[in-house]
């Protein structure tokens, strides 16, 4: 029996290691450091003004849940969101309007106002979805001026997870871009009610946005 014990505990001696290597391992960084890299990655961020992506997305909420893409176009502050199905039917048309405010047009033509995009889409599916932080969060960084917390980089420094404005951001995995900076590629939202998964399939930079705020 207790050679038979020795050898289950060196066993586990064996195993541990593997386990830990699969863990998540996250740091927490000083305050100055931290707030240092934020505010790098916010500036970054911010400059970055025209862009197309293309992503799968999946959303739950509730009883609620759906699959499907996203294609994210953006020049300066004008925008267009185009939803659509696993299969490429478009469903929904999110859209900049010159006066500020934020248009939706259905499969059906049936067309909606707001104020912005995130009052939008709540007054179409009764779901929150955070359409106006989502472009810092999909470039990596917390929204500016929004106060955040919980921030967990990784071991190559990259930032993680952290909280803001009710949600929990979590960046899976970062892919490099154009002029070699690493940006999230897999990200996961979640509030109480709520979660969203987001998978970066493409994201193309004009060649006006990498000159004059990224390279």
């Amino acid at each position: 029996m207790k050679v038979l014990l020795v050898k289950v505990c060196f066993f586990l001696l064996i195993l541990c290691p593997l386990f830990v290597g699969c863990a998540r391992q996250t740091i927490i960084l000083e305050d100055d450091v931290s707030d240092s890299k934020i505010a790098t990655l916010q500036a970054r961020a911010v400059a970055l003004k025209e862009w197309n992506m293309q992503m799968r997305i999946a959303l739950k909420h509730k009883d609620l849940s759906w699959r499907g893409t996203m294609q994210w176009q953006q020049s300066d502050d004008s925008f267009s969101i185009i939803f659509s199905d696993r299969i490429g039917r478009r469903l929904l048309l999110i859209e900049s309007l010159d006066d500020g405010s934020v248009s939706a047009v259905d499969a059906k033509g049936y067309r909606r106002q707001a104020a912005n995009a995130s009052l939008l889409i709540k007054s179409i599916l009764a779901v929150e979805v955070p359409l106006d932080n989502l472009h810092y969060w999909l470039s990596g960084a917390p929204a500016p001026v929004v106060s955040y917390n919980q921030l967990e980089f990784n071991r190559q420094g990259l930032l993680e997870s952290y909280e803001q404005d009710g949600w929990a951001i979590r960046y899976a995995d970062y892919r490099q871009d154009d002029c070699a900076n690493e940006l999230p590629s897999h990200i996961t939202l979640s509030d109480r009610q709520t979660q969203l998964w987001l998978q970066i399939r493409s994201r193309q930079l004009t060649q006006n946005a990498i000159k004059t705020s990224i390279c």
